[in-house]
């Protein structure tokens, strides 16, 4: 768009109401080490499914693995959705 209609590249991002950086990020990949993780975590969530974050946290620290909260407390690590039927309920019900 930038190069069409000959403006700055601040002025065009600015009208598109974006940031300049976001055009520029480039997402990491994964490392093995991670993936592994991630794997081991969606484990136990499936072997005790009633365990929250803290106590996956726990077991993977027990299992020798060195996890931060944030990581533990991921939906994507832990496999499960972010809302949950108890939510809907809660939201159904004002509470």
């Amino acid at each position: 768009m930038q190069q069409r209609v000959n403006i700055s590249q601040r002025r065009a991002y600015r009208v598109l109401g974006q940031a300049r950086s976001t055009q520029r990020y480039q997402a990491k990949e994964d490392s093995l080490e991670e993936k592994k993780l991630v794997s081991r975590i969606h484990e136990l969530v499936r072997q005790y499914p009633r365990y929250g974050h803290r106590m996956i946290i726990a077991k993977l620290r027990q299992e020798g693995w060195s996890v931060s909260f944030k990581k533990g407390q991921s939906p994507v690590a832990t496999g499960r959705p972010e809302s949950t039927a108890k939510d809907a309920e809660k939201a159904a019900f004002g509470a």
